[in-house]
This record gives C-alpha cells, structure tokens and sequence, in this order.
C-alpha cells in the first residue's frame, strides 16, 4: 500500500513523501533500497512492515482502465454503511446492485459530503512500481476529490494505450481551506498519464541504440587518431 498520510497516535499526519506498507519483509527491504528510507515495523498494524521513504514521486505500471476507479463510501460508528460508485451499491449485502440515491455530479456529491450528509469519494489504483514489476501490485487509496474528477480522463487515457500503460503517482503541494481557520498548506496526490509501456520501451530502445552508435563512432575517431600519428613502417605494407 501506498499511503500519503500517517496515523500518529489517533491523528493523522500527513506526509510529503510516500509512505509504503506491507506484510513481507523483502518487499519493505526492496521498496526502500529502490525509494529510500528505512525498514521498520508500522505502529498501526501487527506483522506490518512501513518505509518512510525518500520520494515525492514515483513511476509506476497500471495494467488495464479497471485498475483505476472512483467509489464513495460512509463509515459510521456501526462500520461501512454506503459503498457505491456513485449509481449503483457495491456492498455485498441486499442493496448491491441498486440505485444508491447519489447526485450525478461529483461536484454534488462533494457538498454532500461537506455537510456529513453522503459519503466521501474514493479512488483506488492498483499498479506495479516501473522500475521492479516483479515486486508485485501494490494499491493507492485517496480521499482527495481532485483526484476523483480526474478518474475519468485517466481511464481513457489507460483505455487508448490498450494495454499496460505508464504513469507518474506524485505528491504536490496545495492549500486546504478550512472554515473558521487561515488555510492550510498540505500534499495531495496526482495521477499523470506518461505513455504506453510499448512506447517507452521502444524510447529506451532507441536511445540504446543511438548511445552504442554514438560509441561506435567515438571509438572509430580514436583509432583513426591513434593510428594517423603512428609511423607508416610501423603499419607494415599496403
């Protein structure tokens, strides 16, 4: 898992670099030789292992449009009592499957929500780190509605590479407003789409391939430097 935000104590704290969870030790030891930090036991869950690691950035692999979605859910002090996606149920009781009663818009939705009256929107992306797929998926949950508005282009955006696609999961800077308060400075997370998988392994074939022609040549000048200094008796007949 992919946090932004911290549980310290029974506040949250918010991060600006990516925090990582998991329950396998050699991904905690993988995850922080490739972002940095260090390995240590998560304070909010047992045989959890946590890297604050060094990265406000981070390139990752989604797979397919369905590893991206937008959802909105309702806790209260009985658990999980809203979970839709904004048209239908998706809790695995009676209602699943039936209209859930939410605006069309999320922009409706977010005031809803504001005045404790509908649930918060939800968008979860699963994805594999770019540079070491073979660890695994790991998933990213965020509570922020500017990502919510963004679900949508981003899941077109996966659809036209058809197939794995690249992208950018970052932290960046923005201010909160608060009622009654001065505005805060917090980090909020964004999704860029980057390019297909095909075509960014064709970019760094390509620039293999000029880096050993431009090798190629650079030793070709040296060899005809070497030898247009050396004696011709010392380069034998014609």
């Amino acid at each position: 898992m992919f946090r932004s935000v911290r549980i310290t104590g029974a506040l949250p704290d918010p991060l600006s670099t990516w925090c990582v969870t998991t329950s396998l030790r050699p991904v905690a030891d993988a995850a922080a030789k490739l972002l940095g930090g260090t390995v240590q036991p998560s304070p909010s869950a047992d045989s959890t292992f946590e890297v604050l690691t060094d990265a406000a950035e981070v390139e990752v692999v989604v797979d397919s449009p369905r590893d991206i979605r937008s959802e909105m859910k309702l806790w209260d002090r009985t658990g999980l009592t809203h979970h839709c996606d904004g048209q239908v149920f998706l809790a695995d009781d009676r209602r699943r499957g039936t209209t859930c009663g939410c605006p069309a818009s999320l922009a409706a939705r977010r005031q809803r929500a504001r005045s404790g009256r509908g649930p918060l929107a939800h968008t979860l992306t699963r994805f594999r780190l770019a540079d070491a797929p073979l660890l695994g998926a790991f998933l990213h949950e965020s509570l922020s509605w500017e990502l919510a508005e963004e679900v949508g282009a981003l899941r077109a955006a996966a659809a036209r590479a058809q197939g794995p696609s690249r992208f950018k999961l970052r932290l960046t800077e923005t201010e909160l407003a608060v009622p009654g308060l001065r505005a805060m400075s917090v980090r909020r997370p964004v999704l860029d789409f980057v390019a297909p998988v095909t075509s960014a392994l064709v970019s760094g074939h390509a620039a293999c391939v000029r880096s050993v022609a431009e090798a190629a040549r650079s030793a070709r000048t040296v060899v005809q430097a070497v030898l247009g200094r050396r004696p011709r008796s010392c380069l034998g007949s014609p």
